[in-house]
């Protein structure tokens, strides 16, 4: 089982973030995306090397400001959960 990934971004401008959102709507291995236009933040769900190569590509494109990224695993029945809380 490939190991997922959630990275958070957050961009400097509603414009970068925007911009930063449609790139991610092409990308066929991406597990899931969000959009949060208050916090001028996005969050997607990735493989580490995929994600990797995402966040550097927005990093030289301009406006990201800062990025997290925490693994995540599957839960009981299938559910995602943060590492940090129990099964």
């Amino acid at each position: 089982m490939i190991e997922l990934f959630v990275y958070q971004l957050r961009f400097d401008e509603p414009r970068r973030l925007e911009e930063a959102f449609h790139s991610l709507m092409d990308v066929e291995d991406l597990e899931a995306c969000s959009i949060e236009p208050e916090e001028q933040s996005l969050r997607f769900l990735a493989p580490s090397d995929l994600g990797g190569k995402l966040v550097e590509q927005m990093y030289h494109l301009g406006g990201l400001r800062w990025c997290s990224r925490h693994p995540i695993r599957p839960g009981p029945g299938g559910r995602v959960l943060d590492r940090s809380r129990s099964a």
